[in-house]
């Protein structure tokens, strides 16, 4: 059956993505100021609520896991998963993290290392351990958790409840009370969606030069062939992605994503038997 594009909501994410596109052709020296002060005056008045929000989400995701709502199976009683667990969970876990993760990963406690807060001694081995907890912060259990509410409310909607529609709207139905085509309703859909849309170009924003300036440095390769080697990257990108969700999820994305998972393992346990497992146990935990 052929689908009726919703006009309410296409045209406003169509157009605010438009004039972003045209603003940053046009003047992307402006468009960077003017993040830079938005994000700074945002993170100065309201970094209190990102904490509370971020520690509200892993409260929330530990009462969903483990309270009275912990055995309700999206699809229903009866219903059957058609992955393993390690599949679905490698699925998840690829699909929310990205370049930042395998390079910022591990780069922030060096580079929180050389500012610790405090007035604690640069490098020093308290530098490190606050280091250690700020990082832990960006990429621990918390971070992750944000994703849940949202993810487990569409999911909820669509395989228990009988909704058709995957959007922010159609998860918020029971508070809306049958108000997800109105003003708030459509307003919720444009954030969210072009929310959806910008993650993964920022992603690929942050994970460009990050790999390239990785490369450029593990290959030798001078400077000047920059934009090539980012051209073969980006093809590279495609090619892996487009292949993977053509293939969908059973035979692309979720043999991807195994084999991510496997590669990450497989790292750990390399870093480990060179660094001294016991060591990096010890580090992890204190």
């Amino acid at each position: 059956m052929k689908q009726k594009i919703d006009v309410k909501r296409f045209i406003p994410i169509v157009a605010i993505i438009a004039v972003v596109l045209v603003l940053v052709s046009v003047n992307l020296t402006a468009v960077q100021a003017t993040v830079n002060s938005s994000y700074a005056a945002i993170a100065d008045k309201f970094d209190w609520l990102f904490v509370t929000s971020n520690i509200c989400a892993f409260l929330f995701s530990i009462w969903l896991a483990f309270g009275k709502y912990g055995n309700i199976k999206l699809g229903g009683e009866d219903a059957k998963p058609t992955f393993s667990k390690l599949s679905w969970i490698a699925m998840m876990f690829t699909t929310s993290c990205s370049a930042g993760l395998i390079v910022f990963g591990f780069v922030e406690t060096t580079i929180y290392s050389s500012a610790p807060p405090m007035h604690v001694e640069p490098f020093s081995i308290q530098a490190y351990e606050y280091a250690t907890m700020y990082t832990h912060y960006h990429w621990g259990f918390n971070a992750w958790t944000l994703y849940v509410p949202a993810s487990v409310a569409i999911g909820y909607m669509i395989y228990n409840r009988g909704k058709s529609r995957i959007t922010m709207s159609t998860a918020c139905a029971p508070v809306l009370k049958g108000r997800e085509n109105k003003l708030l309703g459509v307003a919720i859909d444009v954030f969210g969606t072009f929310g959806a849309v910008a993650a993964p170009v920022t992603s690929m924003g942050l994970g460009m030069p990050l790999l390239t300036l990785l490369l450029r440095n593990l290959f030798n390769i001078p400077e000047q062939y920059t934009t090539q080697l980012q051209a073969i990257i980006l093809i590279i990108w495609i090619a892996m992605f487009g292949t993977s969700i053509y293939l969908g999820l059973d035979k692309g994305i979720k043999n991807l994503s195994n084999i991510n998972v496997t590669l990450a393992f497989a790292f750990m346990i390399f870093v480990g038997c060179l660094a001294g497992v016991f060591y990096c146990f010890s580090a992890e935990v204190n």
